[in-house]
């Protein structure tokens, strides 16, 4: 997908969950394993075109071109809004806007009931010679499947049409229908399938549908960033609670595009942006239209649904509620003995997860920016900002072997409740959609969807640990220590590992870590873009175990113009080195990040003043070169 799509994808998740059009991929330098088997696509929310049945006009996907050119002929028109808008008064741009909602959304309009209005059906038929490759011409179509060129032949790749309106339920039904064809016309005994996003669900619906079925005809089902278990974006836009979290939505552009300019650093506050207002303004146009899309009430998430239902009239929406209510019960519910029955009658199932991001719609809840953590993976989460104690023990719904460490290094998450606890991973900073974007979630979304030997469980390669820190330009450094698996910190480390990922040559200014009483030596060196260097550790780590502590490397780049001079990537680590610490239940949560102790340095006034301006983040910064500086300086004479 060209990053022009997923920019405007982004956008419209905002307001009706339009993320990630389509599943892609970078060219891997990797010879993948092909199984050979056929390849059915599920794509994600929007990813499939839809036409007015009576006459063949395709009335979705919509044509970014189309929408800026009339934005563009119209921007004379539009600028004494934006000025209105400007003034504090979005509901005139908003009814400026009325007219291309219509024309662009207008014909999805579903009843009360969650039946369309009009005719629409998908552009594609569940047939393999409808759904083959080589038979789709439309680009927005083949966004999904261009970039398997090189990896596995095209021709065995299949793709669905559905409805993105419809039932989750429906949607796996066509599925069922394709998959059918498509082992009757090629003669294959299995497929693989490969979903993204909404994709994942409706191949999480139908493998809960048909377990013991799905076992004798699948053989590797890859979901990546699925919304098995809902998106909080559908329940903040249904009940009117969306708040825009414009330093998430900032990050998240910065890792789709790679900017080594960390940008999100000017947003440490959070003013009132006037694109709030616009979403709370044109809102009620939107529901108007899409208000009683099946899809989107299935979107809810499970432990959200009752009180979301309420918005609905008992007697007008009697069958959307009644659909909807048997989806979230029989299907969503029970995910863990659904998906277990089909890995028992044969399929391989894996989930890979993005977590660590707040909701773009405001919610504070663990996320790849769309799709909850909790949803993703059906893993325990503190809520965002916040982290289980230091002393967490896993819960144990699902895995309950005390060998299987399923806490995430950041202890935010519990995997030992999730759906399939051996196999789900989970990338830490890896925004929705954008595993092209990150060499370990691209790796092994293409090992686990098509390769003759998928990894069968977390704890087989340690090359694909269950927890990862998703890396790439945008993030710049990437760290692990030496003898540890990653995320974790033990004794028997004797070194940091910094990776510059960046496109440019990095100075590395500081390395600190909090709360493990270790302190790094030689800190300046400048690294080459892809190098990578061995910082000894020294001091002498904390005997303890099951305790949070983080590392923050931070650098400059150099030869590079920035808004940001400076910049810090910081990566969770879980300290095992010893008798587990005990665990507080009376605080069974705490904030997940330590604050910089200004304090310390500059009294009460000037930290309450850092706090409040937004500058914390800068001067975090610059008390850390300052740290340093001082260390290096007292080394120097006390050596001498």
């Amino acid at each position: 997908m060209t990053l022009k799509k997923k920019a405007l994808a982004v956008l419209m998740a905002l307001v009706l969950i339009m993320s990630c059009t389509a599943v892609a991929f970078a060219e891997t330098p990797e010879e993948v394993d092909y199984n050979g088997k056929p390849i059915v696509v599920v794509g994600g929310y929007g990813g499939a075109q839809l036409k007015l049945r009576e006459n063949d006009e395709v009335v979705w996907y919509i044509n970014t071109d189309d929408v800026v050119h009339d934005l563009l002929q119209n921007l004379i028109r539009l600028l004494p809004e934006l000025a209105l808008m400007k003034a504090k008064h979005p509901e005139y741009i908003a009814k400026t806007l009325r007219p291309y909602l219509e024309k662009y959304l207008g014909k999805f309009r579903t009843d009360e009931n969650g039946e369309s209005v009009y005719d629409i059906v998908p552009t594609l038929e569940p047939t393999a010679q409808s759904a083959h490759a080589t038979e789709i011409e439309d680009e927005a179509d083949m966004d999904l499947l261009t970039h398997l060129k090189g990896i596995v032949p095209l021709e065995q790749c299949y793709f669905l049409g559905f409805d993105l309106r419809c039932h989750a339920i429906d949607n796996a039904n066509r599925l069922k229908a394709l998959i059918d064809s498509v082992l009757e016309t090629t003669g294959a005994d299995k497929v693989n399938l490969m979903g993204q996003s909404y994709g994942g669900q409706v191949i999480a619906t139908y493998l809960s549908l048909y377990p013991q079925e799905a076992g004798e005809k699948i053989e590797n089902a890859a979901l990546f960033v699925p919304a098995m278990g809902g998106a909080v974006l559908a329940y903040d836009v249904l009940t009117d609670r969306v708040a825009l979290d414009e330093r998430s939505l900032l990050e998240y552009i910065e890792f789709g595009f790679g900017w080594e300019t960390d940008y999100h650093q000017l947003l440490n506050t959070s003013p009132e942006f006037l694109v709030d207002d616009l979403v709370k303004a044109i809102m009620p146009q939107l529901l108007e239209i899409a208000g009683t899309w099946p899809s989107l009430w299935d979107f809810i998430p499970l432990d959200l649904f009752d009180e979301a239902i309420t918005r609905l009239d008992p007697v007008k929406n009697a069958k959307l509620i009644a659909d909807t209510t048997y989806y979230h019960e029989t299907i969503m519910a029970k995910y863990h003995e659904n998906l277990t029955q089909a890995q028992r009658a044969g399929a391989t199932i894996s989930i890979i997860a993005g977590a660590g991001a707040q909701a773009l719609s405001g919610s504070l809840i663990n996320s790849d920016g769309i799709i909850p953590v909790s949803g993703a993976t059906g893993a325990a989460a503190a809520p965002f900002g916040q982290r289980f104690n230091d002393g967490y023990t896993a819960r144990g719904t699902t895995c309950s072997d005390p060998a299987h460490h399923h806490v995430s290094p950041s202890m935010e998450l519990d995997l030992s409740t999730a759906y399939l606890p051996e196999n789900t991973w989970v990338c830490d900073g890896l925004y929705h959609g954008m595993e092209e974007f990150d060499v370990f979630s691209r790796a092994l979304f293409i090992r686990q969807a098509f390769s003759a030997h998928p990894l069968k469980s977390v704890h087989e390669d340690p090359a694909f640990p269950q927890f990862h820190a998703a890396s790439n330009a945008s993030t710049g450094a990437f760290a692990r220590f030496d003898r540890s698996p990653e995320g974790y910190l033990s004794g028997a480390d004797t070194a940091l590992l910094v990776r510059n990922d960046s496109a440019s040559k990095m100075l590395i200014l500081d390395i600190s870590s909090n709360n493990a009483g270790i302190d790094f030596s030689d800190v300046y060196r400048v690294l080459a873009p892809g190098e990578t260097a061995a910082f000894a550790l020294s001091g002498k780590l904390r005997p303890v175990s099951l305790v949070k502590t983080d590392v923050t490397v931070t650098y400059s780049l150099l030869g590079t113009s920035s808004a940001t001079p400076t910049a810090q990537r910081r990566q969770d680590f879980t300290i095992m080195n010893g008798a587990p610490v005990v665990y507080d239940a009376s605080e069974p949560l705490v904030s997940a990040d330590a604050e910089y102790d200004y304090f310390a340095y500059t009294g009460p006034v000037f930290s309450f003043c850092v706090r409040k301006s937004g500058l914390s983040e800068f001067v975090n910064v610059l008390f850390k070169i300052l740290e340093r500086v001082q260390k290096t300086v007292t080394a120097v004479l006390t050596n001498r």
